[in-house]
């Protein structure tokens, strides 16, 4: 043969892309194309139907033919082709094209001989398809911990300029969880309460026994209005 042509389905698996593998003919186009819809192109046709297809005459038949798609087959002088779908799993990966400049040029026997071969190809473009989108995985999972890394820099950054601040403007920091009623309080708002221990950890009801009584009313008041979002 003359001309060989892989057809790949694209990811979107509407359209294939053509790559031309092998083309001895002086001035023959060796572009193929990256998307050709699965309607269109003997490929598109062998691609849909799951089927060998075998050319014998492709000038007297051209006629009766989807377009080729593939450029290298329109220029004269193929006269045969033969189109074989490459599988893997039950699912159709593309085909693959011979195609030479002899009318009949394919027996039986080459059909079978290019059959099993391309049942081979298949197995091995699906590995590679898989190994491919695994790397391309590990890759995404690869950024996405760096770009946490960073972040985890930049927080841990964020709160020790805080600490910082906090420890410069001698103030001690509370923070309650309204859901479970504790108060967390910083090892410096213990140290201001005469606590010993380090961190704070006490009951809301606890806390608010540590404001001052003639404070408490207006402390609760101001809790209220706070919580209605006042």
């Amino acid at each position: 043969f003359q001309r060989c042509s892989l057809a790949l389905v694209n990811e979107n698996e509407k359209t294939y892309a053509i790559r031309v593998l092998l083309e001895t003919r002086r001035g023959a186009t060796k572009d193929g194309k990256p998307a050709v819809p699965l309607s269109e192109g003997i490929c598109g046709d062998t691609i849909g139907k799951r089927q060998v297809r075998v050319i014998e005459n492709y000038v007297a038949t051209r006629g009766e033919l989807p377009p080729p798609a593939d450029e290298g087959l329109a220029d004269g002088s193929i006269d045969s082709i033969l189109a074989i779908p490459l599988q893997a799993y039950g699912k159709v990966l593309g085909c693959l094209v011979f195609a030479p400049e002899l009318n009949g040029a394919f027996t039986s026997d080459d059909a079978k001989v290019a059959t099993s071969f391309c049942t081979h190809l298949g197995l091995a473009i699906d590995r590679w398809q898989k190994t491919q989108e695994l790397h391309g995985t590990n890759e995404k999972l690869k950024q996405e911990i760096e770009e946490r890394e960073r972040i985890g820099i930049a927080l841990q950054e964020s709160e020790e300029r805080y600490a910082l601040a906090m420890e410069g403007a001698n103030e001690g920091l509370w923070d309650w969880n309204v859901g479970s009623g504790e108060v967390f309080g910083s090892p410096r708002l213990a140290e201001l309460m005469g606590l010993e221990g380090g961190t704070l950890t006490m009951t809301a009801d606890e806390w608010q026994a540590n404001v001052q009584p003639k404070d408490r009313e207006r402390v609760r008041e101001r809790l209220r209005r706070h919580l209605r979002g006042e």
